[in-house]
């Protein structure tokens, strides 16, 4: 397997202590830096939150001079221990890192807790904190507790401090593939080190503390499973394409059973739709003058008109208008015509991706800044209150960009409407190709809920906030 597939435990730090000391050293700092960035991130956005819900309730027309600041002062403290006791109950301070989705149902399910408490514990006090406050303090802790933990663990990703050893048991196409989608998904916790030759030689003193099996025959006895001193064992099998978010393991006198819901729509049409235009309206008012300040900024570098709408294959794969600010040149289909005549890396890049990171089409400042933001999109707020999309969904694409996937994505993609961010915008951004958006894309349709939608709208945010933006 190649480098940038597997890395080792390294050699200087093996050299002197060996693998198994080193990795004990590793997991002790490794336990500090996560607790510790994870704490501290609550406290900071339980702070923030507890400070918007106080004014909030200081800005509510009742509240008059009965708002009292001393109150939200001398409860802070308390409210946020009850914050973080919450999500020391929940498990998201385990340094055994978990799916960044059920971390954001632990964290939910915690908020809510700390809600409940802290109005039962403020009930009897003179003047009564409002439950509208109340609810403004959960609902902004879990938003702000979902960036704060974005942010450090793309932290602890670069510090090489998110991720644990991990030896996978065997070299068959399977495990290989593993390790490859472990080395690509950070997030994962997982990072595959070095396997011995022989399934029959495998120790913890190899460099790992989780050990990864994908065929359990292989080991033999299932009892040695146990007696190899692995810090973690982890039982690894493809159910095919099922929906295995939130998943619970059932017990049968010996056997396990994977129960999982069995309904092909995890959500309700009507909710999500709701929750479109709950969204959708307020945020099209509040980015109206951000619109219209854009929109002068474009006619200012390129003469014509701002807005422009291109079809896109909607739900039914029937088309769709939607709406963008225009961040190319008027002759961008021309340029674009060239440039891939002439350059053939160019072309590759574009047959790949059907985006090119060096782009004549764009315009210049303006076009760039709204690229990277994502604000070019901001107009689809229109579209979702039309019914033509909706707020999370994959990407309305092109018919050609469509083309270029098999009949059977291309089906099971336009059964759900197209959305104005996506799994895939959270996660590869625009540097995915073809084959990372069909994965991407596949998960989120085959796995949707509400849970899911709402995670992907707070990710949102500190995705498009990160260096790297849409192309």
């Amino acid at each position: 397997m190649s480098d940038t597939q597997v890395r080792s435990v390294p050699q200087s730090a093996t050299l002197r202590a060996g693998p198994k000391h080193y990795v004990a050293s590793f997991i002790h700092r490794r336990i500090i830096a996560v607790t510790g960035l994870l704490v501290a991130g609550d406290l900071t956005s339980g702070v923030a939150a507890i400070a918007g819900a106080a004014l909030f309730e200081a800005a509510l027309p009742w509240a008059g001079p009965a708002f009292d600041a001393n109150l939200w002062s001398e409860r802070l403290p308390v409210w946020l221990l009850l914050l973080v006791a919450g999500y020391v109950g929940v498990g998201l301070y385990s340094v055994n890192a978990r799916g960044l989705l059920e971390r954001f149902r632990s964290r939910a399910v915690a908020t809510t807790l700390f809600v409940l408490t802290a109005g039962l514990l403020t009930i009897r006090e003179a003047p009564v904190i409002d439950v509208p406050a109340l609810l403004v303090a959960g609902g902004l802790a879990l938003v702000f507790g979902t960036w704060a933990e974005h942010f450090a663990v793309r932290a602890l990703i670069q510090r090489g401090m998110w991720r644990v050893p991990a030896v996978i048991l065997g070299d068959d196409p399977a495990d290989r593939e593993l390790a490859r989608q472990l080395t690509a998904n950070p997030d994962w916790g997982l990072l595959p080190i070095e396997r011995p030759a022989s399934p029959a030689l495998v120790r913890p003193s190899d460099g790992g503390s989780a050990l990864l099996v994908t065929d359990p025959a292989s080991i033999g006895d299932p009892e040695r499973l146990r007696q190899l001193g692995f810090d973690r064992v982890l039982l690894v099998s493809r159910v095919g394409p099922i929906p295995t978010f939130g998943v619970q393991v059932r017990h049968f006198n010996g056997c396990i059973a994977l129960e999982f819901g069995n309904r092909r729509v995890g959500q309700s049409r009507t909710a999500k739709r709701a929750i479109d235009l709950a969204i959708a309206i307020p945020a099209l008012v509040v980015a109206a003058p951000l619109i219209a300040a854009a929109a002068a900024a474009i006619k200012m570098t390129d003469r014509g008109p701002a807005l422009y709408s291109q079809t896109r294959v909607g739900a039914g794969g029937r088309p769709i208008r939607v709406l963008k600010l225009r961040t190319m040149y008027l002759d961008a289909d021309q340029r674009l015509e060239g440039v891939l005549a002439e350059n053939p890396a160019a072309r590759a890049e574009w047959e790949r991706f059907f985006k090119l990171s060096n782009d004549p089409r764009i315009l210049p400042g303006i076009g760039h800044f709204l690229r990277r933001t994502s604000l070019d999109e901001l107009p689809q707020f229109w579209n979702v209150i039309r019914g033509d999309m909706s707020m999370v969904g994959p990407r309305p694409f092109p018919d050609y960009h469509m083309k270029s996937f098999d009949p059977e994505f291309r089906a099971l993609r336009v059964s759900v409407p197209p959305g104005l961010t996506g799994l895939w915008q959270i996660s590869a951004r625009s540097d995915g190709d073809l084959e990372v958006q069909h994965a991407q894309d596949s998960l989120y349709i085959r796995h949707r809920s509400l849970w899911l939608d709402l995670y992907i709208l707070i990710a949102t945010v500190p995705a498009v906030l990160a260096p790297h933006g849409a192309k």
